[in-house]
């Protein structure tokens, strides 16, 4: 669909959308507020859209830059896609909590309360036990981050892990209010 059809369809006001983003790129900051260096890892994101499907992507470093963790989802979208305007195509935001809800994160930074876990204990998770030769004690592990093709997508950890919630009727939400970084060429920091 064209711009010009978006915009009729959705009643979008491209004049105040243009607006908002100039006011808010005059209160973007560009520069170091955190210590990267007591950082064990560093996370870096990236989405990108393709007719009327995102593909998003996720990767997880360790502080040698060696890539532990990523994932990636490439899904159907149910907002429109005008080039030039991305941040008024997201979720709603609760501007009290700065959550919105989503499908998949990564678990490079994730609070997940001790419910979800005997959730998924109950529902059957896959187990092992091991035997620890050290302390001569067995020990129960529960395989909650598994990593497997679901529906043609491969899962990491992560987004395996969201997944499982989801299907036994968890939400996944985002908190916008918490700063990360990014490092390449150069450090990136966001606020949303």
């Amino acid at each position: 669909m064209e711009k010009e059809e978006l915009v009729k369809k959705y009643g979008i006001n491209l004049q105040k959308l243009e607006e908002e983003q100039v006011k808010l790129a005059k209160q973007l900051e560009i520069k170091d507020k955190i210590d990267f260096t007591i950082a064990d890892k560093f996370g870096a994101f990236f989405n990108t859209f393709i007719k009327n499907k995102i593909l998003s992507c996720a990767i997880i470093c360790d502080k040698d830059y060696e890539i532990i963790d990523r994932a990636y989802a490439f899904e159907k979208v149910s907002f429109p896609y005008i080039a030039g305007f991305r941040a008024y195509r997201e979720k709603w935001c609760d501007p009290k909590t700065k959550e919105v809800e989503v499908r998949h994160i990564p678990t490079g930074f994730m609070m997940i309360d001790q419910k979800v876990f005997q959730k998924m204990i109950l529902a059957g998770v896959p187990e092992y036990s091991e035997y620890n030769d050290v302390d001569g004690l067995e020990y129960q592990y529960f395989d909650f981050f598994q990593t497997k093709v679901r529906m043609g997508k491969y899962e990491s950890e992560g987004w395996g892990f969201c997944s499982l919630a989801r299907e036994l009727g968890f939400k996944i939400y985002l908190n916008t209010g918490i700063v990360n970084g990014h490092i390449g060429n150069y450090l990136y920091e966001a606020k949303l």
